[in-house]
C-alpha cells in the first residue's frame, strides 16, 4: 500500500467513477480498476460494490475513504510544516489540546510568552483527543499538550511524562431552564438515571468517558453518556432540553458570552470533587529548549498568582 493507491482510491470514491478518474489523470480505466483491486486484497476487505456500470461504496468503504482523507490531509499539513521548519531558524514548539476550553488556556499561555519579549517561538497547535495527545507525545510528534486532569487519570505511564498545573476549577452540570432539576440547589447522582449525559470531543475519546464515570457511582451502566463533536452543539442540546452536560463554567465564560436557557448547577457525587486541574504535559526526557522556555514561562505566571 503506498500514497498514490490512498489518493487514487479517494479520488474514486468521491467521483464514484472509475472511468472519470482515470480520464482526469490520463491513465487507463483497466488501470484505475487494478489499482484498486490491489489495495482491496492488500486490506483483505472490499471497498466497492460493483454493478452494471457503476460501483458503490460498501459500509466498509465508507469509514475507510473518511479515515484516509484525513490521513491525506494531515500528511499534506505534515509536509508544509516540515517545509516551513526547514526554511525558518526560530524555534519551533507542537502544543495538542483536547477542547475548546484549555485551548483558551493555550491561547493565554502563548500570548502572555510573546508579551515577555522572550526568544521567538513557532508555536504549531493542533486539536485532538486526550488519548491522541498521550499518543503524539510518546512517538515525539508533539512537544506538549494540555489536558484534563479530573477523576483520574487511567492506562498512563507517568514515569514518562511530566506534568504542570495550568489552571484550577470546578465542573459543573449544564441544563435547560426548562428541565424540572433546574429549581434544585444542586444536582446528585440519582437526577443523572436515564438522562442523556453528554460531553465535548472533536474525537471520539474512551479517556473523556472514563473520567466522566469516575465520578459516579459503581452501576455506570445505569448512564447514558454520549458524545458530542463541537461545543456549539452540545450547548444547543443542552438549551433544548436535549440532555445535560459536564462544562468547567469558569472557562466557558471566558469566551462565551452569558446563555440565559441554560442553567449551571453542582454536582454532588459519592465518589470524588468536582474540581479539576488543566495540566500541561510533555515527556519528561524532552530537552528542547524551546519546551523548556515555554514551561519556565507558566510556572512563572503560576508563582504570581
Amino acid at each position: 500500500m503506498d500514497l498514490n493507491q490512498l489518493q487514487m482510491f479517494v479520488k474514486v470514491a468521491q467521483a464514484g467513477s472509475f472511468d472519470r478518474v482515470a480520464e482526469e489523470n490520463y491513465v487507463s480505466q483497466r488501470a484505475v480498476s487494478r489499482l484498486i483491486k490491489r489495495l482491496e486484497e492488500e486490506l483483505g476487505m472490499q471497498l466497492f460494490s460493483r454493478g452494471s456500470n457503476r460501483i458503490k461504496l460498501t459500509p466498509a468503504g465508507e469509514y475507510f475513504a473518511k479515515e484516509v482523507e484525513d490521513y491525506l490531509t494531515r500528511f499534506s499539513d505534515m509536509v508544509t510544516l516540515a517545509q516551513k521548519i526547514g526554511q525558518e531558524e526560530v524555534s519551533h514548539l507542537n502544543v495538542g489540546f483536547f477542547s475548546a476550553f484549555d485551548g483558551v488556556l493555550l491561547r493565554e499561555q502563548v500570548l502572555n510568552y510573546q508579551k515577555k519579549g522572550k526568544d521567538e517561538i513557532k508555536f504549531n497547535i493542533v486539536e485532538e483527543s486526550v488519548e491522541h495527545i498521550l499518543s503524539d507525545l510518546a512517538l515525539k510528534k508533539l512537544d506538549c499538550g494540555f489536558i484534563n486532569n479530573y477523576g483520574r487519570y487511567t492506562k498512563l505511564n507517568r514515569r514518562l511524562y511530566d506534568f504542570i498545573d495550568v489552571y484550577q476549577g470546578e465542573m459543573m452540570l449544564a441544563l435547560s431552564r426548562q428541565n424540572p432539576l433546574a429549581k434544585k440547589p444542586y444536582l446528585e447522582e440519582k437526577d443523572l438515571l436515564g438522562k442523556d449525559l453528554l460531553y465535548y470531543s472533536s474525537e471520539n475519546s474512551q479517556y473523556m468517558q472514563d473520567t466522566f464515570l469516575a465520578t459516579l457511582g459503581s452501576d455506570v451502566g445505569q448512564y447514558q453518556i454520549k458524545r458530542v463533536a463541537s461545543l456549539e452543539n452540545l450547548l444547543l442540546a443542552c438549551s433544548l432540553d436535549q440532555g445535560l452536560a459536564y462544562l468547567p463554567k469558569d472557562l466557558l465564560d471566558k469566551f462565551s458570552q452569558p446563555d440565559a436557557s441554560l442553567v449551571f448547577k453542582r454536582f454532588h457525587s459519592a465518589r470524588i470533587s468536582q474540581n479539576y486541574t488543566m495540566q500541561l504535559v510533555f515527556r519528561a526526557d524532552d530537552q528542547s529548549p524551546a519546551l523548556k522556555k515555554f514551561t519556565a514561562s507558566i510556572v512563572a505566571d503560576r508563582e504570581k498568582k
